[in-house]
């Protein structure tokens, strides 16, 4: 039921008004499109409020939250990182926990742990993106690993 329909039958419960006036309902109409107004930017708030829905202004409010988040050019990939991002926890200091954090990163990577030497290594697929940025890259990742590990991130040429 559209907003001028709902507002009708409201009026409908009250006998003070005659539903059959044509001043009254043009100014039903006129009220009904300010409120359609209202409830669209409403309705586009609350998309923009989720990830998972956001297609503008709501992922860029969320990326800022964050130092190490790239902006992708595409939206999917934009949710994509800020989900894997925003998905890890306390929990996550696993190899699983690892390749989900490299997910906020616009390449692919591979992750091999030496558990007797306390060493990871991370090496990541070349492509421009991660040439300009290998130092950012190594930046938060040394921030994100466990410090007892000896993290070492390299690029697969």
């Amino acid at each position: 039921m559209d907003i001028y329909s709902r507002i009708i039958s409201i009026i409908c419960n009250f006998k003070a008004y005659n539903k059959d006036n044509a001043n009254l309902q043009d100014e039903m109409y006129a009220y009904s499109k300010g409120l359609e107004i209202i409830s669209n930017r409403l309705m586009n708030i609350e998309k923009e409020c989720f990830v998972s829905t956001a297609e503008d202004y709501g992922l860029t409010v969320k990326e800022r939250y964050f130092d190490s988040i790239t902006r992708a050019s595409d939206v999917k990939s934009r949710r994509e990182m800020l989900l894997s991002l925003l998905s890890v926890d306390e929990t996550d200091f696993n190899l699983d926990g690892m390749k989900k954090f490299m997910k906020q990163f616009p390449v692919s990577s591979k992750i091999t742990e030496f558990a007797t030497t306390n060493r990871i290594l991370i090496t990541v697929e070349k492509n421009d993106w991660i040439v300009s940025n290998f130092d950012f890259v190594k930046s938060c990742v040394e921030d994100f690993f466990p410090s007892h590990l000896n993290i070492l991130l390299q690029i697969n040429e």
